[in-house]
């Protein structure tokens, strides 16, 4: 039996009333500056999080700290605690991210989570994939395997699956690799940073444009991690 789509929000009121909701059963892939995919993600985590929603957060960039969620998540009414509901994993080669996600889609103690919660992220996957460990077919080969079972968790536990890519490291992949993303996955959303103020949100597959995605309530959180990346 299919399951019904379900609508998430953004985790910014703004963008919620001006763009398209997340769907369960969809895996979107989200480009931009990373301070930028960092910021957005942290929002839509902690909209989950204060509802005491599993989360699930697979990290390949080394940029996995759970700590820096909780002026966002303290904002939304929750509690520190609710940090407990948020199931964090770090891939630190290839081959331990293909194994994470094969293990998250194939394992049965994940279902019940996984049912419950409806957000997964999946941050710098592709990066680990280019990797000069590894080859330039075994890469593509582990890309295209990370993709198929993302695509299965999101089907199978109707959940949606948000994946991001720093436009530098994006920048670096070679014409096959992109071609996997493209063939892969239906839609993308792109970030373009302009200023400290003011982003343009773009999905590829509507064309429907947001600008700006920061609103004033929202400017100070986007300096923070500006001066963070600065240190």
């Amino acid at each position: 039996m299919t399951s019904e789509r379900l609508q998430l929000s953004w985790g910014m009121g703004f963008l919620d009333t001006k763009y398209p909701k997340i769907e369960t059963g969809e895996t979107i892939l989200i480009r931009g500056e990373i301070s930028s995919n960092d910021l957005l993600i942290k929002y839509m985590i902690c909209e989950e999080l204060s509802k005491r929603q599993p989360v699930y957060w697979i990290d390949g960039g080394m940029r996995l700290d759970p700590s820096l969620l909780i002026p966002t998540l303290l904002k939304k009414n929750g509690k520190i605690t609710n940090l407990d509901y948020l199931y964090a994993s770090r891939g630190f080669t290839a081959h331990q991210m293909l194994e994470i996600i094969k293990r998250l889609a194939r394992e049965k103690e994940n279902k019940k989570r996984l049912h419950s919660g409806k957000l997964i992220i999946i941050s710098d996957l592709v990066n680990m994939f280019m990797d000069e460990q590894v080859s330039s077919s075994e890469g593509k080969s582990m890309l295209k395997k990370s993709l198929s079972y993302i695509k299965e968790i999101a089907m199978e536990y109707n959940s949606a699956v948000i994946l991001t890519i720093g436009l530098k490291q994006e920048s670096f992949l070679s014409h096959p690799m992109r071609d996997i993303l493209e063939s892969e996955i239906k839609d993308s959303i792109s970030i373009i940073s302009q200023s400290r103020e003011i982003m343009v949100l773009e999905s590829k597959s509507t064309g429907i444009v947001v600008n700006p995605l920061i609103t004033q309530n929202y400017i100070s959180d986007l300096q923070e991690v500006d001066i963070d990346n600065q240190v």
